[in-house]
């Protein structure tokens, strides 16, 4: 019974080391991500990320390829939380990059406030549909055509439209 008492203790202890030392020797890059390499990075030499079915083209700042798969990370040097458009743009790269990197199921988008996650464990389809509309209006001015929005309401403090984040001006 002793014999017992003992190996559990010593297991018990041996758990709590091994877990002290793997978070003390674990490589934690600027985003947070736990021993992570780094597989893309927006150059002047990196391709264009394509996806001829969806007729999108993205060209994310990074992707991480980790033990669970890829990353793909999109830095803002605002020092604000991430926008509409910062997670229309991320939804995107994610399409396109999945026809290099198909484990991709994870995007983050950094801000001078902090790591954001956005939840891009959907098919390409499911997310191109959630980004449809903006894509048809990205396509409309590249044709040329003169697109109006709609709803033009302001923020009062900050004269930004529709998605002001600032919490007592907030709708």
């Amino acid at each position: 019974m002793d014999f017992l008492v003992l190996a559990l203790v010593v297991f018990l202890l041996y758990k709590i080391v091994y877990r002290f030392l793997d978070n003390k020797l674990a490589r934690y890059n600027q985003f947070g991500l736990k021993d992570a390499d780094l597989v893309y990075i927006d150059d002047k030499n990196t391709e264009v990320l394509l996806d001829h079915k969806y007729k999108i083209c993205a060209k994310p700042d990074f992707i991480y390829e980790d033990e669970q798969g890829f990353i793909l990370v999109e830095r803002k040097m605002a020092r604000r939380k991430p926008t509409l458009s910062d997670i229309v743009q991320v939804k995107a790269s994610v399409i396109c990059a999945r026809n290099k990197y198909p484990k991709l199921k994870r995007a983050v988008i950094s801000t001078a406030l902090g790591n954001f996650p956005v939840d891009v464990k959907q098919s390409s389809a499911r997310l191109f549909s959630e980004i449809r509309q903006h894509h048809d209006v990205c396509q409309a001015v590249y044709q040329g055509k003169v697109v109006t929005e709609t709803n033009q309401s302001h923020c009062k403090a900050c004269r930004t439209k529709n998605n002001c984040t600032r919490s007592s001006y907030a709708k």
